[in-house]
């Protein structure tokens, strides 16, 4: 019976450790009060590594200019993939929708686009069927996925080049950056 209550004594001790822990490292986040229970807006909860980590967000980016923004990219993108449906004969099957927020671009053949709008999170998510998910965030003037810091429009420029075995050119859309 004492080994038991050794080892329970021991995982109390290493969850009052963590706890004061969790608690110094959280003291000075902002939380929402509108909800039941508090969630870190400053912050994320890692479970694998339990540990906290700071949150890639807009959140200097105001939720009007983020939508103004949002829309002419979005806007220019679909500009883009209609004249690009047009000139190109391989995509003579394929659609271009822009409705609510979201840029679906079906490439026929080739496969489906889509592009949408976070609001929460002030980003832009892509699906391509060549490179899969990827998130979006706006900084200085370009839409940057922060893993490898590559724009929105290089992908889909390196990756349409490749599919329609042409170069392709997006430095005309709005807010392209290279």
């Amino acid at each position: 019976m004492s080994n038991y209550l050794h080892r329970n004594t021991i995982r109390l001790v290493r969850n009052l450790r963590y706890a004061s822990r969790l608690s110094k490292l959280t003291s000075h986040l902002k939380f929402e009060e509108n909800i039941p229970f508090k969630i870190p807006l400053s912050h994320n909860f890692n479970t694998r590594s339990n540990i906290f980590i700071q949150n890639r967000d807009n959140s200097s980016l105001s939720d009007s200019l983020y939508e103004k923004v949002c829309q002419e990219t979005l806007q220019s993108l679909t500009e883009f993939f209609e004249e690009l449906q047009e000139e190109q004969p391989e995509l003579v099957n394929g659609d271009i929708s822009y409705n609510d927020g979201v840029l679906t671009i079906n490439l026929g053949q080739f496969g489906i686009y889509v592009i949408n709008r976070q609001l929460p999170n002030k980003q832009i998510w892509l699906s391509s069927p060549v490179s899969g998910p990827k998130r979006y965030d706006y900084e200085n003037g370009g839409w940057i996925y922060k893993h490898n810091n590559e724009t929105l429009h290089t992908l889909l420029k390196e990756e349409l080049s490749k599919l329609l075995n042409k170069p392709i050119d997006l430095s005309q859309c709005t807010h392209y950056r290279s």
